[in-house]
């Protein structure tokens, strides 16, 4: 059986209050894209980065590694995408970025979950435990874990597919959590299910990202 996220947890107050005074706290202050990527991390709890303790405002860039213990939560841009990483309950989270340019290309995430808009554009990656996601101009939600990748398709153009057999796949198109998906690996392989979507995560999230890098969110009126 597929390991996948707890139920919705969007309504929590703490969360709410941590976006509303992080990354869309950039957006209400007028900063465009430049200045929120220079505004830096936005922390709730404890962090790393590149190995160092982060504190409010540590720069993120395309190269570096961020982490957090379980419980811990942070928001931050890259040039012209923006990201919320969390560590689930039991375990922390990681990412590590690599680019040859300022802009992210790819993003490896063993562990805890991560929210992700990208600018358009193609030939992106993002390597969870499992599986890799393929992705241009998208919104998604991804829980890394042990044995499994659940991915939550926001909205965008993703590619899904097994890291030990890439025959295991699929590709969606999305425009308003049109679908979830996570492979997880056990005795006979890797396998692909659909499975329930919003799971803890939130459209508030997903707009105060975009805001915090100067767009709207494809679903906003």
């Amino acid at each position: 059986m597929p390991i996948i996220s707890p139920p919705c947890l969007c309504s929590n107050f703490n969360r709410r209050q941590f976006l509303a005074t992080s990354i869309a706290g950039l957006a209400a202050s007028g900063f465009g894209l430049g200045d929120a990527y220079a505004a830096g991390l936005k922390l709730r709890g404890q962090a790393k980065v590149d190995g160092v303790p982060a504190t409010q405002g540590t720069i993120v860039t395309a190269n570096s590694t961020v982490e957090v213990p379980a419980g811990s939560e942070v928001a931050f841009a890259v040039k012209d995408d923006a990201f919320i990483l969390r560590g689930e309950e039991g375990s922390g989270a990681k990412v590590t970025f690599e680019s040859p340019t300022g802009a992210v290309q790819s993003a490896n995430v063993p562990i805890g979950a991560l929210l992700s808009v990208f600018s358009k554009g193609s030939g992106r990656t993002v390597v969870g435990s499992t599986a890799t996601i393929g992705i241009r101009g998208t919104g998604f939600y991804m829980v890394s874990k042990r044995r499994s990748t659940y991915v939550c398709y926001c909205y965008g153009s993703f590619e899904f597919k097994a890291n030990s057999v890439p025959q295991v796949r699929s590709e969606t198109v999305s425009s308003y959590h049109d679908k979830a998906e996570t492979i997880s690996v056990g005795a006979k392989g890797p396998e692909l299910r659909v499975v329930a979507k919003l799971m803890n995560h939130s459209d508030a999230e997903l707009i105060a990202a975009e805001h915090s890098v100067g767009r709207k969110a494809p679903f906003e009126r």
